[in-house]
């Protein structure tokens, strides 16, 4: 047998020992999978005002089902400044390392900013994509001078992502101060967080109830405006 040849057997050894270096290196750590847990925890924290008693708990160490404080210390401060930072909710990875968790509040500001940055451009190509779709598809409405009702109409978002952006805008609304009124969402009030900086319009929540009750019409219909 040639010396540089390995039986088979060791063969199998080394591919097995090889395979489970690669799980170990792709499965999910402990910390992954708890991270998007702690920030669900958080945000429900924060829509009930049991944030601040609960950080008082955590801290306390009388939070006992918590097995990471650290990191839901740093979850707690992610999501306390997404309203501030104009940051809409997201599936929250990557989870912070060690050293982001040595100051969770500087890292959560800066992860906010990152996650701005990349909603935005996000954003930013949707409404180039729907431009160019609207030239090249055209609008029924376009040619027959037609505006369909706004019950006929559907959104160019999904009922997900207005829900999204209704909770959102109330936060920030309220983060703010103000105390959130169906008014607020009108184009002409002071305080109207326009659509592209990711607020939603009284249009939008109008389509949006349609939708969830079911009353919007089967047949193709006019996407509604972005005001």
């Amino acid at each position: 047998m040639n010396p540089q040849e390995k039986p088979a057997r060791s063969r199998r050894q080394d591919d097995r020992r090889t395979a489970e270096r690669t799980t170990a290196e792709i499965a999910p750590t402990t910390r992954d999978t708890l991270w998007p847990k702690y920030c669900r925890i958080a945000l429900n924290l924060r829509r009930s005002n049991q944030a601040a008693e609960f950080e008082a708990d955590l801290h306390a160490g009388r939070q006992p089902r918590i097995t990471e404080p650290a990191l839901m210390a740093a979850a707690l401060n992610l999501v306390a400044g997404m309203a501030a930072a104009g940051v809409r909710q997201w599936d929250w990875r990557p989870a912070p390392d060690s050293a982001d968790l040595a100051d969770s509040v500087a890292w959560a500001a800066g992860r906010l900013a990152e996650q701005r940055t990349a909603q935005d451009e996000a954003e930013r190509t949707r409404r180039l994509d729907q431009k160019i779709a609207r030239v090249l598809v055209g609008s029924q409405s376009v040619g027959t001078g037609q505006i369909n009702p706004v019950y006929l109409q559907r959104s160019e978002l999904s009922l997900d992502e207005l829900k999204q952006r209704l909770e959102w805008t109330k936060a920030k609304h309220e983060a703010e101060g103000r105390e959130f009124r169906r008014q607020l969402l009108d184009h002409r009030s002071d305080s109207y967080i326009p659509v592209c900086d990711g607020g939603i319009s009284n249009k939008q929540i109008t389509i949006m109830a349609c939708e969830i009750t079911g009353a919007v019409n089967s047949a193709p219909s006019t996407p509604a405006g972005r005001s």
